[in-house]
């Protein structure tokens, strides 16, 4: 882990993930007790069909273990302590998984909107403000921290997305964590050029930003509740609130790309909402399509194939 920290790019949020991965399945296994040298294919084979075989844990969970071993055999490789790194040898298709739940239904609803945002109207606190404008874009919530008043251009409806607002602990050197620090980077999620891009504010995106102007004239960002940048898990608690209050299932704040996907796609828009969300390839922003299928366009679906 300090290797990584002082040596590579790796974020100290994803340190204290693969922490957790480690503390989880491998602290107290038999494979920490083993001498690297003498850990073979064989090893982690018996290993993680045992691990799997109730199909406790999704692939998911179990790529993200694997991926904590790996990179430390990896790294034994660089130091010259093994010549090889045994888990690529490892075959993850073979081991039995949990079924993934259908999160088709697992994002806002369009009706359910429609009940929020007009209660939100009528709430002019930095947080309500934040969260209508989250639904007139497709921003991350990083993107919408970090948003300034040079990001934006009221008078040909735009903003300019090319920043975001980090909060991650810092490790340190007996691998515990300090508390998480607020950080603006110039750069989006992906570390890519199609992250910076330009998007239309409607007329409801303009009311908002009005407010917000209203509310926080001289900051030095948009929304700042308390004078300090929006954290993400009180924009959450915020959005749980605001949703309990109306009556609505509670999804978070990254629900809220999924909504936008979702309700912009006509079917024929999937390149032009792909940009707009900072995808570099077409098939990430399948994902976020939900909702998207009703059981009426089955006919329509299938009529085509004979």
């Amino acid at each position: 882990m300090i290797y990584r920290r002082d040596n590579t790019s790796t974020k100290n949020g994803t340190l204290r993930k693969d922490k957790i991965e480690w503390n989880k399945f491998f602290e107290h296994s038999i494979l920490a007790d083993m001498r690297m040298t003498d850990i073979k294919p064989i090893d982690l084979i018996r290993f993680f069909r045992k691990v799997t075989k109730d199909r406790e844990y999704t692939r998911r969970r179990i790529t993200n273990a694997r991926s904590v071993l790996s990179g430390i055999f990896s790294y034994a490789v660089e130091e010259e302590i093994i010549t090889h790194n045994p888990i690529l040898d490892v075959d993850f298709k073979k081991f039995s998984y949990k079924p993934v739940e259908n999160q088709s239904d697992n994002v806002f609803k369009k009706d359910e909107v429609e009940k929020l945002l007009p209660y939100l109207r009528n709430i002019n606190e930095p947080y309500s403000l934040a969260i209508q404008l989250a639904f007139c874009l497709f921003i991350r919530i990083g993107e919408l921290k970090a948003l300034t008043w040079e990001n934006i251009d009221l008078v040909n409806r735009s903003v300019y997305l090319n920043s975001q607002i980090t909060q991650e602990p810092t490790l340190n050197d007996d691998l515990s964590f300090s508390h998480k620090k607020i950080k603006v980077e110039n750069y989006i999620k992906g570390c890519t050029s199609h992250g910076y891009r330009k998007e239309y504010l409607t007329d409801n995106a303009l009311e908002v930003l009005k407010k917000a102007k209203e509310l926080n004239p001289d900051g030095e960002f948009v929304f700042m509740p308390y004078g300090r940048p929006m954290n993400t898990e009180r924009f959450n608690v915020y959005l749980k609130r605001y949703c309990n209050a109306v009556g609505i299932p509670y999804h978070s704040s990254h629900k809220i790309r999924f909504y936008s996907a979702s309700i912009a796609y006509n079917g024929h828009n999937l390149a032009t909402i792909s940009k707009m969300m900072g995808h570099s390839q077409t098939a990430t922003t399948i994902h976020y399509l939900r909702n998207v299928m009703q059981e009426d366009d089955l006919t329509e679906t299938f009529k085509n194939l004979g």
